[in-house]
C-alpha cells in the first residue's frame, strides 16, 4: 500500500542512538520489587496472562465492542477542520473494512454480503468521497456474491487502490497544519522528555532482566505520558523474546487517556504482540481487528479531544491521522506465508536473533 504523505511514517531506530550491549550488564538501579501502580498489569504466570488477554476477545465481550465508526461531537460540527479529521478516520476505516471483508470471503470462500451491506458510507460527509466509497463497496459486494471470480476480485484490488491513493493526497497532512519536518522533529525529539535517552538505547536485544525491570519501574514512575511511552519503547527493543507481560502495561498508558505523539506506535506495538500471542500468524487465524479497533478509536478521541481545545498542534494532529490511516491487520500483503502481522512486527521491532534473515 502506498503511504500516506505524512511527516512521520518510519519508526525511530534506536539502533542509532547507541551500540549493541548484548553482553553488558545493566548498570542502573537493579530493582526486583514491582511498582504498585503496576501491580495490577502484572501477572505470576502466563496462564493468568492469558485469561486476562482472553477476556476482551471471548463471544460476549466482543459482542459489545464498540463500532468501528468515529462519532463527530455535537459542538465540533461546525468547525471545518474538525469535520476533515472525522472524515479522514472513517473514510479510511470503511476502506479497510471493506477490504478485510473482502479478503475473507476470499480465503474462507463465504459469502459476506450481508455484512457488506451493513457497512454505512455516509458516516463520511464528504459527498465525493463517499460517492467513492460506495463504488469500492459495490465493486465488494460483487465479489462477496461470486467468491470465485478472480476478475472480480481483481476489480474490488483496484478500486481499492485507487481510493487509496486518491484518499491520501485528499487528507494529507498540509491540509490541516503548515507543521514542518524541522518543526516536528524539534518538537517530538525523545531527548525532551527522557533527557538520558542516549544511555538506555543501547541495550537492543540484551534481554537484560534489570534494565528490563527497570524500565518498568519508569514507566510507572513517569509523569509525563510520552516519557513512560519511551520507555515501553526501550523495554520491547531490550526484550529479546518478545515476551507478552508488556501487553497489560501498554494498555495501561493507552487507558491513561493523554495525547501524545507516540499514541499510535503504543497502539501499533500493542496490536502487533497480541495478535501474535492471541491470535497467530497464519492467513488462516482468527484476526481481532474489530477488538483493534476498538482500541484506535479511543486512543483517536483521546487525541481527538486534544484537538479540539489545541488546533494549532501539528505534531498531533500528524498523530491522529497516523492512528486514523493505518491499516488492519491483513491475510495478503507482501509477506507470502502468514499474515501481515510479520511485516508490521518486522518495521516495529528488532528481529532478535534473525538480523541476518532476508
Amino acid at each position: 500500500m502506498k503511504k500516506l504523505l505524512f511527516l512521520v511514517v518510519a519508526i525511530v531506530a534506536l539502533g542509532a542512538c547507541g551500540g549493541k550491549k548484548q553482553n553488558e550488564k545493566y548498570q542502573g538501579e537493579a530493582r526486583v520489587d514491582i511498582p504498585k501502580e503496576l501491580e495490577s498489569k502484572m501477572f505470576n504466570s502466563f496462564d493468568e496472562l492469558f485469561v486476562y488477554l482472553a477476556d476482551p476477545i471471548d463471544s460476549v465481550n466482543r459482542a459489545k465492542l464498540s463500532e468501528r465508526w468515529f462519532v463527530l461531537p455535537e459542538q465540533c460540527k461546525g468547525d471545518e477542520m474538525l469535520v476533515r479529521l472525522a472524515d479522514t478516520y472513517n473514510s479510511f476505516a470503511v476502506l479497510y473494512e471493506l477490504r478485510s471483508m473482502v479478503e475473507m470471503c476470499s480465503r474462507f470462500g463465504i459469502d459476506l454480503s450481508e455484512n457488506l451491506e451493513r457497512i454505512d458510507c455516509v458516516v463520511v460527509k464528504d459527498v465525493a468521497v463517499v460517492s467513492r466509497l460506495e463504488e469500492v463497496k459495490s465493486a465488494a459486494l460483487e465479489f462477496s456474491k461470486d467468491y470465485e471470480d478472480e476478475d472480480k476480485e481483481i476489480s474490488f484490488v483496484n478500486a481499492y487502490w485507487e481510493l487509496d491513493a486518491q484518499l491520501a493526497e485528499r487528507y494529507h497532512l498540509s491540509n490541516f497544519t503548515a507543521l514542518t519536518e524541522d518543526e516536528y522533529n524539534a518538537q517530538a525529539d525523545y531527548h525532551n522528555f527522557v533527557p538520558e535517552y542516549d544511555s538506555l538505547a543501547g541495550y537492543i536485544c540484551s534481554g537484560d532482566s534489570a534494565f528490563l525491570m527497570d524500565r518498568i519501574w519508569s514507566i510507572a514512575e513517569c509523569e509525563n505520558i510520552t516519557a513512560k511511552s519511551i520507555h515501553a519503547q526501550l523495554y520491547m527493543y531490550a526484550d529479546k523474546n518478545q515476551s507478552s507481560e508488556i501487553l497489560p502495561i501498554l494498555e495501561y498508558i493507552m487507558d491513561k487517556k493523554e495525547a501524545t505523539h507516540m499514541m499510535s506506535l503504543v497502539w501499533r506495538y500493542w496490536r502487533c504482540l497480541y495478535q501474535q500471542k492471541m491470535g497467530g500468524m497464519s492467513r488462516d487465524s482468527d484476526i481481532f481487528n474489530d477488538y483493534y479497533n476498538a482500541r484506535r478509536l479511543e486512543c483517536a478521541n483521546v487525541l481527538f479531544e486534544y484537538i479540539e481545545q489545541n488546533p494549532t498542534d501539528g505534531v498531533i494532529i500528524n498523530e491522529f491521522l497516523l492512528l486514523a490511516t493505518t491499516t488492519d491487520i491483513y491475510r495478503y500483503g507482501k509477506f507470502e506465508y502468514g499474515n501481515q502481522t510479520f511485516m508490521e512486527m518486522h518495521m516495529l521491532l528488532p528481529m532478535c536473533g534473525l538480523e541476518d534473515i532476508e
